[in-house]
């Protein structure tokens, strides 16, 4: 239908608003014009009427009752009405609890949404109240919806429509605190909390007033990592029953489930299950909690206590107490730990759950000595003593998303409780496996230079250790990478041009020995000379971004680490000055770099709230490109993976915004960053990224070589070859172990290798995580069908995450089989693998190795061999547990041998002979003989290569 003018428009969209009804004349003049409506407007509201009768045609209900007209229309016809119903029942579900038909309906109402309403008429200036009604109803019905979807575990979804509706409408604390419950449930926690700060700024800024209490209290419970944050499973929740969550070994408390109910806006509220399908239902045998997974964490126990000069004030202790709460819960936040549920004066803290990370144990003790010193400077009436264990513990989860464990239980509790009662007051122990696995250096209390027995270690300090490649690990099978950086490095020079690099690869892949040669290559360049400086981006402490940016500036400056007093301010200022000159640039340039290295007080307001990092970016920028303009800079920024999204700004646009200067930057980093920033270096003229993959078995073997892990001219154990995956850390890590080891056999993985693939499994969604760990249970070959069986899942959603899995290098795809619709794969790497299976529990294992038994008897007779390998780890199981072997053996070989005979008798004899011999293994006495085979087998063509073979084993 065509329109006239804005007259019709503004008429017809008035009347809509009130469909059914007289409106007045004078009502739409005041409508259209307001007070200053021109002389003609009542005969300008008649001729819109009569162009709009004529668009409308003939049938057009729009009549003229005094004193002014009336649309007649089916209610039914307008959007928004049928846009109120559905809101309005959408609301009744939400009072009922009915969350998934309140999600539905209130997604229906704003699907009828395609813009702004009356986007043409608003246009013109026309301030109606009905329109900002309208809009206030679409926000409070998309808060609703999200509400009623945060509760279903959908916060995967809807984060990102948050995020777009708080920019929207930043002063909105609903649309807030929604959306800090999403991102803290995906995981986002320092976000969460940045979500609220901006909040606070415009709030402060625009209206002088402070959040409302219930974001407030929301804000505190994030700090704290309330357990309430966690909703558990829909159907606890509707039962309102209680929930045991065990703290310690020994120890067990009961905590009620929160009542089922929307989240109320800004209020701290339980976290829903993620996103996928639900598991299948257990057996009545299963543990009453939906998921369990074994894993080492370093745990630190901060115990408070009332100094001797406290005072008899409670409310005093109160504060004091609050304070030490509130400060273990910002240090915990900043080192990556999960606070727990206070013991008595006992706080205890977890590291590795619910990530795992590479220095778990180095992240405790440096959040122990924080507390402290923090501590210490209040000069409060509280003092508190920390220790620190290292260990594996078992964590069950109400939910398989579940953001925090319900229960928590493990000998490393007990052992770091032992620990806090030998400390002293003010003190910090750690344990002898905290101070092995650490890189750290620690200056301990005492003469002890390494923990004693049981007793551990006191320290008193803790210092980074230097983190450079070992100098005697030498780079084999990186020919082309290297030439590549080396052919940009000549680019860069040549064009004076800057570009940026990023090496990619997983964790030991060689990324930093890699960077370490082309540097020294650099170095040897003819004809010229290049500077090069190095910094790497912290994963955790204070002022982590800007400590790169200062670690490049300082070793310009030639000021040491550390180093703020009045020296390094000189030396900072003859080094700007050298470059810059003096001026008012300078001056700025020097500011900036103050901040930068945290001179003179400076740096404080950058690290909190991180308004001036983009001043203090530029000028460091600034200070490089002039640096580079005297002889061309590569500048090395290693493990930019850890980075912020403000500090990932800043580098990806670089290139873009420096000057035409000879400057090379060479990043790396792990996928994660790829996962985060897809197009990271796409796109862009001045950018590539070098991908490193693992070693060829070759490579591998001519490492090993020159390691001097065995004598010349023996060949590599393909297992061996296997569990290092061309990945040339683990082959450094493993060394050590070959010089001796007995031939044929295969050592047990590093602690160090293990934790690796530990961390790299845990950057997997939890949903594909648990994916992985189902494939684990083959040990070979997994399908897709078979995942699903084994994991109660739905195929689309397990095809889906093995799909996922292949282009993240977890899975490689072997083949397919398309009669029967399923996809074959094999994990990349053995120890991916091994790890998955071993943060099984074993009743876990033994239930999912009966779930592939159930999925390959419905497979053709041929495959009946995929048996051998469940059945092995049924019986290995079943002894592990203490359970009766014999009668698991027996079954076993009775199912062997029916599986054979099954496979002979269809033709597949290889089969057959493999379920033989493993049936003769797992239970010699019941071994078959020769004589079960079916006339079948013994005709085939290949029944005397096979028999022969079965010869040696049944007899």
């Amino acid at each position: 239908m065509l329109l006239g003018g804005a007259n019709q428009r503004a008429v017809l969209a008035f009347l809509l608003l009130r469909p059914n009804r007289v409106v007045a004349t004078s009502e739409l003049i005041k409508a259209l014009w307001g007070e200053g409506a021109p002389p003609t407007a009542r005969k300008m509201v008649q001729n819109a009427v009569a162009g709009l009768r004529r668009a409308l045609g003939p049938e057009a209900a729009l009549s003229t009752v005094p004193p002014g007209y009336v649309l007649r229309i089916d209610p039914d016809a307008i959007d928004l009405t049928r846009f109120d119903e559905l809101v309005r029942s959408g609301r009744d579900a939400l009072r009922a609890q009915d969350w998934e038909s309140a999600a539905v309906l209130l997604r229906e109402a704003l699907a009828l949404w395609r813009g702004p309403v009356l986007a043409d008429v608003a246009e013109t200036g026309v301030g109606w109240h009905e329109l900002a009604m309208v809009k206030e109803t679409r926000l409070a019905a998309f808060e609703d919806c999200v509400e009623a979807e945060l509760t279903l575990g959908r916060h995967r979804e809807v984060v990102g429509e948050l995020a777009a509706m708080s920019e929207q409408e930043p002063a909105r604390e609903r649309t807030c605190g929604l959306l800090m419950l999403a991102l803290y449930r995906c995981g986002r926690q320092p976000e969460a909390l940045a979500a609220y700060q901006r909040l606070r700024d415009r709030l402060v800024g625009d209206f002088g007033l402070d959040p409302g209490a219930e974001l407030q209290d929301l804000e505190r419970a994030i700090l704290k990592q309330h357990p309430m944050l966690a909703l558990p499973p829909l159907r606890a929740r509707e039962a309102g029953r209680t929930e045991p969550v065990r703290t310690s070994a020994g120890s067990r408390t009961d905590r009620a489930a929160p009542p089922a109910g929307p989240v109320a806006a800004g209020a701290p509220s339980p976290a829903a299950p993620g996103p996928g399908s639900p598991p299948a239902p257990a057996p009545a045998s299963a543990p009453a909690l939906a998921l369990a997974e074994r894993k080492q964490v370093s745990v630190l126990l901060v115990r408070a206590s009332l100094g001797s000069g406290a005072a008899d004030d409670p409310e005093q202790v109160d504060e004091a107490l609050r304070d030490l709460h509130r400060i273990t819960a910002e240090e915990a936040a900043r080192y990556g730990g999960l606070v727990r549920d206070p013991l008595g004066p006992v706080l205890p803290v977890l590291f590795g759950l619910p990530r795992t990370h590479e220095d778990d144990p180095a992240r405790a003790v440096r959040t122990a000595l924080a507390i402290r010193d923090r501590i210490g400077a209040s000069r409060g009436c509280v003092t508190v003593k920390s220790a620190v264990a290292t260990g594996e513990i078992l964590a069950r989860y109400r939910s398989e998303d579940d953001r925090q464990p319900a229960e928590v239980t493990g000998a490393v509790l007990d052992r770091c409780e032992r620990l806090l009662q030998l400390t002293g007051s003010g003190g910090v122990r750690i344990c002898d496996r905290t101070f092995a696995s650490s890189t750290d250096r620690y200056a301990p209390d005492g003469d002890a230079g390494a923990p004693t027995g049981h007793n551990g270690l006191a320290v008193i300090a803790v210092e980074a250790a230097p983190e450079a490649p070992r100098p005697d690990v030498p780079l084999i099978g990186r020919d082309r990478e290297l030439d590549v950086l080396t052919g940009l490095l000549g680019d860069v020079m040549r064009r004076d041009r800057p570009h940026l690099a990023t090496v990619l690869g997983e964790s030991g892949i060689g990324k930093s020995r890699l960077v370490a040669e082309f540097c020294r290559r650099a170095g040897t360049v003819p004809g010229a000379s290049v500077r090069r400086l190095s910094a790497r981006v912290p994963a955790v402490g204070p002022r982590r971004a800007l400590k790169p940016l200062a670690a490049i500036v300082r070793s310009y400056a030639g000021i040491a680490p550390g180093d703020r007093g009045t020296g390094a301010e000189h030396r900072l200022a003859a080094a700007v000055h050298d470059l810059l000159g003096t001026g008012r640039e300078a001056d700025r340039v020097l500011a900036g770099l103050h901040e930068c290295l945290g001179l003179g007080g400076t740096g404080d307001r950058t690290e909190k709230g991180g308004t001036h990092f983009t001043g203090v970016f530029a000028a460091w920028r600034r200070l490089v490109e002039e640096i580079a303009a005297r002889q061309p800079l590569v500048l090395v920024l290693e493990d930019l993976h850890h980075a912020d999204d403000t500090f990932l700004d800043q580098v990806e646009d670089l290139t873009e915004r420096a000057l035409r200067v000879p400057l090379f930057i060479v990043t790396t980093a792990r996928p994660e960053l790829r996962q985060r920033r897809p197009r990271w270096c796409c796109g862009k003229r001045d950018a590539t990224a070098v991908v490193l993959d693992p070693l060829s078995d070759g490579a591998t073997t001519a490492l090993l070589d020159r390691l001097l892990t065995r004598p010349p001219g023996i060949p590599v154990d393909p297992q061996l070859l296997s569990l290092i995956g061309g990945i040339p850390r683990y082959a450094e890590e493993y060394a050590p172990a070959l010089t001796s080891l007995r031939a044929g056999s295969v050592p047990e993985p590093p602690a160090v290798v293990r934790t690796i693939v530990a961390a790299r499994l845990d950057t997997l969604p939890v949903a594909e995580k648990a994916v992985l760990r189902d494939a684990a249970v083959f040990g070979g070959t997994v399908w897709t069908a078979g995942v699903a069986a084994v994991g109660g899942r739905a195929h689309r959603d397990v095809d889906a995450a093995l799909r996922l899995l292949e282009r993240k290098d977890f899975l490689r795809r072997v083949g397919r089989n398309p009669r029967q619709d399923d996809t074959e794969y094999v994990v990349r790497h053995r120890l991916v693998r091994d790890v998955c299976y071993a943060q099984l529990t074993r009743q876990d294992r033994l239930l999912k190795h009966r779930r592939a038994i159930g999925w390959i008897g419905a497979l053709p007779a041929q495959h009946g061999d995929l048996l051998v390998h469940h059945y092995r780890q049924l019986v290995a199981l079943s002894a592990a547990d203490e359970q009766a072997v014999d009668p698991v053996a027996v079954e076993a070989c009775r199912a062997l041998v029916e599986a054979g005979r099954r496979a002979a008798a269809a033709g597949g004899h290889d089969s057959a002979a493999r379920c033989y011999r493993a049936a003769s293994e797992l239970c010699p006495g019941a071994a078959p003989g020769r004589r079960q085979l079916s006339p079948v087998y013994r005709q085939s063509p290949r029944a005397s290569a096979t028999a022969a073979v079965l010869d040696g084993v049944c007899g």
